[in-house]
């Protein structure tokens, strides 16, 4: 299996609730703190695979395994609405009192959950690529089948969806390469191929991350479509602190629906929409998105 070299920080703390919550440390560790919730399928693992852009513009790069993710026990049962306390609990054991939020596709639910819950505890909020509530009519429209298939099970016929899970996990934990390349839809722009299936170094980060996607089995994986099929539990529109959205007009994974939806509900949003870029904008914008999130740092000391 590639490797991409050492990891800075790979460690668990304890919650009050005896779970144990993974995570990673990269980039700048003396820089403004950004926490970064994986896509799915992902774990603390999944960032963009050249560290040193983290590091040159002063960022502390904090990703986390969701509950059943990687170094993350499982939370059976878990809302969404639990997932901001389990971050606080994280930055309140490192000393951070304020930080920035990062959402990468079904990170981006979690990260509006934070919105939601811990305003105050936040300088910067981004989405990237970043669903939108699944629950909506239309919400899966323009999504490659595989996936919109998988949501429409996680709806109606969860435990259809659990089973196919298990399969797809095993071949995931035995072959990851072979598990990747499923991605590799008729409906994928040209952008996303370059990116996710030939661009050699967010492959070998890709294998390594859904390694620890299913490293406990497929449980976690199907829980966490099924939560995100379910409302939310909050309302976008009572979201008031400033979000930033990227999205790329022919994603089809999160659909650019989603990314205008988003946009038109939440209350402050700077949204930033690319023509010809699909999901793969967490490699292409990764500095143009960094770069936004250390200026709000800036913003708030002015």
């Amino acid at each position: 299996m590639p490797t991409l070299g050492k990891i800075a920080v790979s460690r668990q703390i304890q919650l009050r609730d005896g779970r144990r919550l993974g995570f990673a440390e990269w980039g700048d560790p003396a820089g403004k703190p950004v926490f970064l919730f994986h896509p799915l399928p992902g774990s603390r693992l999944f960032r963009h695979p050249d560290d040193l852009i983290a590091a040159s513009l002063g960022v502390r790069l904090i990703t986390i395994d969701r509950p059943g993710f990687g170094m993350s026990d499982p939370y059976p049962g878990r809302k969404l609405l639990n997932w901001p306390d389990d971050v606080v609990k994280l930055a309140d054991a490192l000393n951070i009192d304020r930080f920035g939020i990062l959402g990468i596709e079904a990170g981006g639910a979690h990260a509006l959950a934070c919105a939601y819950m811990i305003p105050r505890r936040l300088v910067a909020v981004g989405l990237v690529s970043s669903l939108s509530p699944l629950n909506r009519q239309g919400a899966r429209t323009n999504m490659i089948p595989l996936l919109r298939n998988s949501y429409i099970m996680a709806f109606r016929a969860p435990t259809l969806l659990r089973l196919t899970m298990y399969f797809g996990a095993r071949e995931a934990q035995n072959y990851p390469e072979k598990y990747l390349s499923r991605t590799d839809d008729p409906m994928l722009p040209a952008s996303d191929r370059a990116w996710l299936l030939q661009n050699e170094a967010v492959r070998a980060m890709s294998v390594e991350s859904i390694d620890e996607t299913f490293r406990i089995g497929s449980t976690p994986y199907s829980d966490e479509m099924i939560l995100l099929v379910r409302p939310w539990g909050f309302r976008l529109r009572d979201i008031s602190i400033l979000t930033h959205l990227w999205h790329g007009e022919d994603d089809v994974i999160a659909p650019a629906q989603m990314g205008y939806y988003l946009a038109n509900e939440l209350l402050a949003c700077e949204a930033h929409f690319f023509s010809g870029e699909g999901h793969a904008l967490i490699f292409s914008r990764w500095s143009e998105i960094l770069s936004t999130l250390v200026s709000e740092f800036e913003r708030h000391h002015e």
